[in-house]
């Protein structure tokens, strides 16, 4: 008997190791994922819901998987404001094979908490894994379901995206579109609620150059559409789920359509202060009063300081413009010596911005060794008049930097009136901190191939870069004159003593610039110390061998086309982009979904997310030549893909099949 017993454990065992692995094999198709993900639900007795990705349905192509849940028969809250009543929580079929029954207990306990808001748990057949470094936007499979959605002004969505690949940080950017705050501020509450801390991703010019910022295929595809939606990592533990489960509790009474995109959020653990746009224009408001009541009326009263202050200015007031044109003048000449190391764009910001910095911070001292009669008063008074403007300037520009020069001003308005040397100081490098945070932000979430057309900076953006620079060279003014290097450094040879002079003016700029650079790696680092995502860079067409098979059939008064491609060598096809050209109508009908260009032209959709063979199928007039280009990128390794491109001339004849 215990044989028998022993017997049935082991096959048992068996049993369930072989589903284990039927979920954790890699070499499976995408197809087969979707079926195997299709198959499990249904065994769990889950009301599961196929939605193609395609038009017309082949048995190769992976598919999207639904599962609806009502909105239960329970009080609504009372609010003045249209409710949202679609939520969506977007999932992977990856994420759900890494760990099915987090899933399943997902469903379960949505049904268990009888929301008052219609569920939708979407499986897309999407891999975020691999990204392409190119420039199109590819239509994924999160597109062709959240285009079909009817209602998208009352329905939200949140993009669930895989903690092992993904930094912990919630996106509020897409497709031009910002997260509005309450969607943002129910997921952060989610997840401090379960002791879990998470950043969130700052808006910074997404405003002004959003066309420069990463577009996460999944998150895009429901903002484009106009669904409010943002994104955020989870894992596959219990905390996840707990998070999942205040989330959707939480909106029950945050949920409303719209809201308000213009906010800040200042955070630190688990701990957080948000800035509405309300709150915001106070602020704005509140100090631009303190700078103009600061500046005008406090700096004008007549008093014996002030006037000294003014007869210094009427001496020195050319300092201002003279010092923004020399900091324009030197970030030209430097984006032209270092134009050799434009291939690493964060290598030539540095040296263009550094030795910018460091060049001013010599002609300063040099300046100030042969002109010595500006008074530690007047030159704080430049420095709040600049720190003034520049809230106002880059407020303009865009208002999520407001904050960034408001706490530069603090600091100088507060520190200002010392002369103390380790106050002085101290300002100085203080005066960088508010720009690490927006310079981590940007980085993080700025395209590759935009980064060189942001830091290769124009006219407009060196205007900008001086701006910056030059209320930190003047405190690095008020240093010398504090400190009193000339008296300092003076040995009897001029030339010894200017020399010691620009030694140490690079050093401190050096050191400045040093602590700004580490600070933004530091944060850069620490957000994406858990990001292993494979960003496959892609080379020019090789002699990488693409086979393409052609067919033709009758189709009543048409011919029907179809070219099977497949790389002959079972390297997986990450993405075909196709274009057909006729004297006429190039096509009428096509398995694929197709957008006409023009009356003789077409483009073809094909998602990613094909494996080594793609059958494309479509119908033209009879004898109408067509002229076919396409564009493939084929996996090559685990961080390289190749870039073909063939052209393809079809006789509009019968054809019996053969190699073209």
């Amino acid at each position: 008997m215990r044989k028998i017993l022993s017997a049935v454990l082991f096959i048992l065992l068996l049993a369930i190791s072989a589903r284990s692995n039927c979920f954790s094999q890699e070499n499976f198709s995408r197809y087969q994922r979707s079926t195997n993900v299709e198959n499990y639900l249904l065994e769990r007795k889950v009301d599961a819901q196929k939605s193609l990705i395609v038009p017309k349905y082949l048995g190769t192509f992976p598919f999207n998987i639904t599962v609806d849940i009502p909105a239960q028969e329970k009080q609504e809250v009372q609010t003045d404001e249209e409710n949202i009543d679609q939520v969506i929580f977007a999932f992977t079929q990856d994420f759900f094979l890494k760990d099915p029954e987090f899933i399943i207990s997902f469903i379960e306990n949505t049904k268990q908490n009888k929301l008052p808001y219609n569920c939708t748990i979407l499986l897309s057949a999407d891999d975020e894994k691999i990204i392409l470094d190119t420039s199109e936007e590819i239509p994924c499979a999160s597109d062709y379901y959240a285009e079909r959605l009817y209602e998208t002004s009352t329905t939200c969505c949140f993009v669930i995206t895989d903690e092992d690949y993904f930094p912990l940080q919630i996106k509020t950017t897409a497709s031009g579109t910002i997260s509005p705050m309450w969607i943002v501020r129910s997921v952060q509450k989610a997840f401090h609620a379960n002791q879990k801390d998470i950043d969130v991703q700052q808006s910074v010019l997404y405003n002004t150059e959003s066309t420069l910022f990463k577009s996460a295929n999944r998150f895009s595809a429901f903002t484009k559409n106009e669904i409010t939606s943002t994104s955020f990592p989870l894992g596959h533990g219990s905390r996840d789920l707990e998070i999942l489960d205040v989330l959707e509790k939480e909106i029950i009474t945050s949920r409303k359509i719209g809201g308000n995109t213009l906010y800040n959020v200042f955070s630190a653990k688990t701990f957080s202060v948000w800035i509405n746009e309300s709150l915001l224009t106070l602020i704005y408001l509140a100090f631009a009063g303190i700078a103009l009541f600061t500046v005008c009326f406090s700096s004008f009263a007549y008093n014996a300081k002030n006037e000294a202050v003014f007869k210094d200015l009427s001496r020195t007031w050319f300092l201002t413009p003279a010092y923004l044109l020399l900091s324009i003048i030197f970030l030209f000449l430097y984006q032209f010596v270092f134009s050799a190391a434009m291939k690493s764009p964060t290598m030539f910001f540095s040296l263009k911005t550094g030795f910018a910095l460091c060049t001013l911070f010599a002609v300063s001292y040099v300046q100030n060794f042969y002109r010595f009669r500006i008074s530690h008063a007047s030159i704080s008074f430049q420095i709040l008049i600049l720190c003034a403007l520049n809230i106002f300037i880059f407020a303009f520009i865009d208002l999520s930097l407001m904050f960034v020069f408001i706490v530069e001003y603090i600091f100088i308005l507060f520190a200002g009136k010392s002369n103390r040397r380790i106050v002085v100081l101290l300002v100085l490098i203080l005066m960088i901190a508010p720009f690490i945070q927006p310079a981590t932000s940007l980085y993080l979430n700025i395209r590759h191939d935009k980064l060189e057309e942001l830091l290769k900076a124009d006219f407009k953006r060196n205007i900008i870069f001086s701006l910056i620079l030059v209320p930190i060279t003047f405190q690095w003014i008020k240093c010398i004159l504090i400190f009193n290097f000339k008296d300092r450094l003076s040995s009897g040879i001029k030339k010894t003593s200017i020399l010691s002079g620009i030694i140490i003016s690079a050093l401190f700029s050096t050191i400045l610039f040093s602590l700004f650079l580490t600070g933004t790696l530091l944060i850069t680092k620490k957000l994406t110390s858990d990001d292993t995502q494979r960003v496959i860079s892609i080379k020019e067409k090789t002699h990488e061998q693409v086979i393409f098979n052609y067919t033709t059939s009758d189709n009543f008064d048409l011919i029907s086309h179809k070219i099977d491609i497949s790389t002959g060598n079972d390297k997986r096809i990450l993405r075909c982009l196709v274009t057909l050209s006729a004297d006429s109508n190039p096509l009428y009908e096509c398995n694929f979904n197709y957008n006409m260009l023009s009356p003789t032209s077409a483009s073809i959709e094909i998602p990613d997310g094909t494996e080594d063979l793609i059958s494309l199928n479509f119908s033209s007039d009879y004898g109408v030549p067509i002229q076919i280009k396409m564009e493939l990128y084929i996996l090559t390794d685990e961080f390289n893909a190749i870039h073909e491109t063939r052209e393809i001339k079809l006789t509009g004849k019968m054809n019996d099949g053969q190699a073209i």
